[in-house]
This record gives structure tokens, C-alpha cells and sequence, in this order.
């Protein structure tokens, strides 16, 4: 049952994520969100 739950709830948020991406796309603001990722990345490796 558990498992059931959880596998709903990680295709639930895998549709929100998809959904939101191709809206993005269609809107043309992916360079800001690579540029936002890049950030996000670096910031990642020079804090650990």
C-alpha cells in the first residue's frame, strides 16, 4: 500500500516537473533557467 502511495506521489511531481518545463520552453525563458541551474550548480561545488 505504501509503496503504491509513493509511486503515485513521484509520478504526481514527475508531471508537475514536466509540465512546468514544457510551459517554460513555450514561453522561450529556458536560457534563464540553464544560466539559474549553472548558478545554482556552481554555488553547490565551491560551498562543499
Amino acid at each position: 500500500m505504501l509503496d503504491q502511495n509513493v509511486y503515485r506521489l513521484m509520478m504526481l511531481i514527475g508531471g508537475v516537473i514536466v509540465c512546468a518545463g514544457v510551459f517554460l520552453l513555450l514561453k522561450g525563458e529556458f536560457p534563464v533557467i540553464q544560466e539559474t541551474f549553472q548558478n545554482f550548480f556552481s554555488q553547490r561545488i565551491t560551498k562543499y
